[in-house]
């Protein structure tokens, strides 16, 4: 029973969770890493070849080690099993806008890192969308469904709410520490401050690279709703929901597991043996109650 258990459990599958642990467990030490070098940086007054923004390293640092337990608090709060190719995207996006985008200066070495980045957000971000849909959808006792068009406008909406609360993150970070998230000064020499639309310009392309990467989404997610007897992400969605039942239960100790079925053996064994007593000693009174015949 426990071989076939385990061979249940997909090649493929297996490779996912051993990479998603891995990547949890690297994104939190280099974020601890980015926490220790900024406290050490703002303690002893480091400065490397030009002066760092060391509290707006820690900031960053400590929003990725939070928000590298977001999908298990996600899991836990509505009680839903995230496919583990989300949770992997998720972290390397989150990793490639703090870590490397804010932190290593990517936005500002590479022009086309933040435009990548806030395209690709749209589709993921709506993709969460319909993922929370789904769920909802999927919950026993739901008596109502959503239409295909409901569905995309929702997502298209999330996208853009979820981009509104990142621009108000960045709004936030510049104006406490002055550093230039919403790129609304000279990357070079924060003294030059843009003003008109130079200074809108970053912070409107961010939510215009959005809505197109939502926008395709949504629509070939209608077309797949629309068109096709089953919709190709509910089914994936569908297998990867039974998929992550199966990993939680993986998780445990196969040993406990064993000594659990031999527990199960044992007590079946004593009570076939209690079953066989009870069975002869029922014998036994039949006979004696039996009269001798002359």
């Amino acid at each position: 029973m426990l071989l076939l258990f385990k061979n249940e459990m997909g090649e493929k599958m297996t490779k996912s969770l051993k990479f998603g642990k891995i990547l949890y467990r690297v994104i939190r030490v280099l974020s601890l890493a980015m926490i220790g070098y900024s406290i050490a940086g703002l303690v002893l007054n480091i400065k490397a070849h030009r002066e760092t923004n060391f509290d707006f390293i820690l900031t960053q640092s400590v929003a990725l080690f939070l928000l590298s337990f977001v999908p298990t608090l996600v899991e836990r709060v509505f009680k839903v099993n995230l496919p583990i190719i989300i949770e992997i995207i998720y972290l390397l996006f989150t990793t490639a806008c703090l870590l490397f985008g804010e932190i290593f200066e990517f936005y500002i070495r590479f022009s086309w890192w933040d435009n990548i980045l806030h395209t690709f957000s749209g589709s993921f971000i709506a993709v969460l969308g319909f993922i929370i849909i789904y769920f909802l959808n999927e919950r026993k006792g739901v008596t109502f469904r959503l239409s295909p068009g409901f569905i995309a406008i929702f997502c298209f909406c999330f996208a853009l709410a979820c981009e509104c609360v990142w621009e108000t993150f960045e709004f936030t970070i510049d104006g406490i520490f002055g550093s230039n998230m919403q790129r609304y000064k000279d990357n070079i020499d924060y003294s030059i401050q843009f003003s008109g639309r130079d200074a809108l310009q970053d912070t409107m392309l961010d939510i215009i690279e959005t809505m197109i990467g939502s926008s395709i989404f949504c629509v070939v997610g209608y077309l797949d709703m629309t068109l096709r007897k089953q919709s190709i992400l509910k089914e994936y969605l569908y297998h990867a929901d039974k998929d992550a039942v199966r990993r939680k239960v993986k998780a445990l100790n196969f040993s406990e597991l064993e000594e659990a079925l031999e527990q199960m053996k044992k007590e079946k064994l004593l009570a076939l043996d209690q079953n066989d007593e009870a069975s002869k000693e029922a014998a036994f009174e039949s006979e004696e109650g039996k009269e001798p015949q002359c």
